[in-house]
Parts: structure tokens; sequence; C-alpha cells
């Protein structure tokens, strides 16, 4: 896998893959479709979505994991700068990019923490169909939902140590 990825080299703005489609297919298969591969987008069934831009995204809902009723935590303000990458000049089903701004706000019944996020890349990502994941920092924060448009929405994880935490995202494209 890591070889595919080596190859991906920028052309004009765009990537583009040095693999024959067939073998990046194959790739695929024996990955399990492994959100690191480039996909051809001619593959029947796997469609890809064109999220290119920038989002607002906001995070709402975040409690511990399997917990029912306060949700003491939000982020806010930040920041999603998706970039689609691209095969054969097609556009693929993988996506990367970076956060910028946000804030991170806990409210609780004795205690507020309220603080800045830092800039993260945005990795792992894939989109096909209406689906679309991807990961914020690391895999501890690992997102999961649909695309339609200029909108995304779904859930998320975030894994701090022994601590897990869930919660719901929504995001609105605001430029391309």
């Amino acid at each position: 896998m890591s070889e595919l990825r080596s190859r991906v080299r920028r052309r004009g703005g765009r990537r583009s893959l040095a693999v024959p489609p067939v073998l990046a297919a194959l790739a695929v298969l024996a990955a399990g479709c492994s959100p690191d591969v480039e996909v051809d987008p001619t593959e029947p069934g796997l469609v890809p979505q064109a999220v290119g831009g920038r989002w607002a995204y906001t995070g709402s809902d975040v409690r511990l994991a399997g917990r029912a009723g306060d949700a003491p935590c939000e982020v806010t303000g930040l920041e999603l700068d998706i970039e689609q990458l691209f095969h054969n000049g097609r556009m693929t089903r993988t996506l990367e990019g970076r956060t910028s701004g946000g804030t991170l706000t806990c409210r609780g019944e004795l205690s507020f923490l309220s603080g800045p996020l830092q800039t993260y890349p945005i990795t792992n990502g894939h989109t096909f169909n209406e689906h679309i994941a991807f990961s914020i920092g690391t895999d501890d924060w690992r997102h999961s939902g649909f695309v339609q448009g200029d909108s995304m929405s779904g859930t998320f994880t975030l894994q701090q140590g022994a601590v897990k935490f869930e919660g719901r995202f929504v995001a609105r494209r605001r430029s391309r």
C-alpha cells in the first residue's frame, strides 16, 4: 500500500496515481476496500462524491461513549479544507486535507472548560455513493456519515487514552 501512496505525484494542482486501474482495483480487493487505496471511479457501485473545498464543521452531543443524557461538550468554528485526489484526471473516492480554527467547549454542573483546537491533518478519508468517512488528526478521531451536495453529517468517536467519546457532526461547504 505504501508503494501505491509513494507514487502519487502532483500535476497541475491535481494528483494522479501512476498505477494502472486494474492494479488499483486488485489492491482494493486485497485490502478489503481500505480507505488508503484509490479506486477507479468507473468501478461499478463506487461513485465518488465531489467533496473538495472548505467546510464549516460543528461537533455536538459529545459525551462519554455509551452514556445517554447530558452532552457536556461541543466543537464549534472548525474549518475543514478537503482536497479530493484524482487518478488519470478523474476524481477518486480518496480525500485528505487539514483543519483550522475551532474551539472545544465543555460545560458541566461544577465546571467549565473552553479552548482553541490545534491544526490537524484530515487522513484516511474516502467517499463513495452517499457515504463519507475520515479521521481528524489520527484514527483516534474517526468520522462516518453521509454527504449530499454541500452538506454532510454523521457520527464520530474520539479515543483519548482509555476514555472514549462519541458525538455527532454536521458540516456545510462554504467554498469549492
